[in-house]
This record gives structure tokens, sequence and C-alpha cells, in this order.
């Protein structure tokens, strides 16, 4: 976070040349300003997140429906070669993209 803070010293410097020739007391301030540059940060990083999560789930899709229309598209003797049945094809989709069995 980008912070500032300054003591104002042309003020302070009226305000002190005041007090010594009227005797009154007057206080100085001190001004903190702040910016939400780590606000901004933290939006941008869970938009950044946000962005890298969906295209990670976006690829294993991808992945699993590709992989999945190569499985389909082989004949039961080309399954049974690689010694597969055309009802694992799903599953070994879904372990070829996500790396764990479904349940």
């Amino acid at each position: 976070m980008s912070t500032s803070g300054l003591v104002q010293l042309q003020h302070l410097l009226i305000l002190l040349l005041n007090e010594t020739r009227s005797g009154k007391r007057y206080m100085a301030y001190y001004n903190h300003i702040t910016t939400n540059d780590d606000f901004i940060s933290r939006i941008l990083g869970s938009a950044a997140n946000l962005l890298n999560t969906t295209i990670a789930r976006y690829e294993k899709h991808r992945i699993y429906h590709k992989t999945l229309r190569e499985l389909t598209v082989l004949s039961s003797r080309e399954l049974a070669d690689l010694g597969l049945h055309r009802t694992e094809v799903k599953r070994i989709a879904w372990e070829a993209a996500y790396g764990t069995p479904t349940s």
C-alpha cells in the first residue's frame, strides 16, 4: 500500500510564528494520505486467479472431450488391441484430463 504522510511544514511554521506573536496555542497537524493501491492489486490479483482457473478448467475440459472423441471413433477391435473395452472410454478420457477416476 502506498502511503505518504506529510507534516505540513509551511502551516507549522506559520502556526509557530503566530503562537509566539499572539500567545495563542495552535495545534500542528499531520496529513496521512492513503491510496487504494493495495485494494486495486488485490482485485487485479483475484481477477488474474479467476482467469487462470477458468483457463485451466477449459484446457482440462478440452482434453477430456478430445480424448473421448478420439477413443469413441475406434472400433471395438481397435479398443481391444489397446486393452480397453468400450465401457471404459469415458473413464480413460476423464483420467487423461483430470488425473483422478470418477466416483
